[in-house]
C-alpha cells in the first residue's frame, strides 16, 4: 500500500498538468467566446492543476510518510 501511495503521490502533479493543457486547448478551441467565458474555462484549467498537486502533496504524500 505504501509504494502504491508513493507511485501515486509522484504521479499526480503531472496529471494535474495534464489538466491544465487539455484546459487550454479546450479554451483555445473556442478562442472567439467573451471573455467571461473564456475565463471560466481557464479558470478549470487551472483548477485541475491545483486539485493534481493538492491531492499528491496534501493527501498521499503524507499517507505515504505515515504508512
Amino acid at each position: 500500500m505504501a509504494l502504491f501511495s508513493i507511485k501515486a503521490g509522484d504521479a499526480l502533479p503531472a496529471l494535474g498538468i495534464v489538466a491544465a493543457v487539455l484546459g487550454v486547448i479546450k479554451t483555445m478551441g473556442s478562442i472567439t467566446e467573451p471573455p467571461e467565458i473564456l475565463g471560466e474555462m481557464i479558470g478549470g484549467a487551472l483548477v485541475g492543476t491545483f486539485f493534481g498537486v493538492f491531492v499528491a502533496y496534501g493527501f498521499f504524500g503524507p499517507m505515504a510518510q505515515s504508512l
